[in-house]
């Protein structure tokens, strides 16, 4: 995944960017056996994010507002995205 932007990615002022052109890791998040989406964080930058998965409808949704709050408590403390 390199290049990766996506409307609910992240980004804003108190979260880490949304986009990067670097290269990531990122991690499946799954919701009882249901893959929902992606949790992502650039390697080189400040960049992260939670990718929905669209199939996985409402849940994903709710999975998303949970990782950017998590992500902006993370930022507040000083945290990169790997961390």
């Amino acid at each position: 995944m390199s290049g990766i932007s996506a409307s609910r990615a992240g980004g804003g002022p108190d979260d880490y960017p949304g986009t990067t052109s670097s290269a990531v890791c990122y991690l499946p998040v799954a919701l009882i056996g249901i893959l929902i989406g992606y949790l992502w964080a650039a390697e080189t930058d400040d960049a992260a994010g939670f990718v929905e998965r669209p199939a996985a409808g409402g849940p994903a949704a709710v999975a998303g507002a949970e990782w950017a709050r998590r992500r902006r408590q993370a930022k507040r403390e000083g945290l990169s995205p790997m961390d």
